[in-house]
């Protein structure tokens, strides 16, 4: 994995973690709340994190 890919999937886990630990008290969103429960969340970002990882290198 390039230096690139690595510093963009370890991104997303810092934000899925402040999502994930904010949920509860809604501090971690600027505007209204999301409508989506939090394992549609987990899920979503599962994927991207998946797909980052598993995609070819062109």
């Amino acid at each position: 994995m390039n230096k690139r890919r690595i510093q963009l999937i370890s991104l997303l886990i810092a934000l899925a973690l402040f999502v994930i630990q904010n949920h509860d008290t809604g501090t971690a969103h600027a505007f209204s709340r999301p409508t989506q429960p939090l394992e549609k969340v987990k899920e979503a970002i599962e994927k991207i994190a998946h797909s980052l990882i598993t995609s070819d290198r062109k």
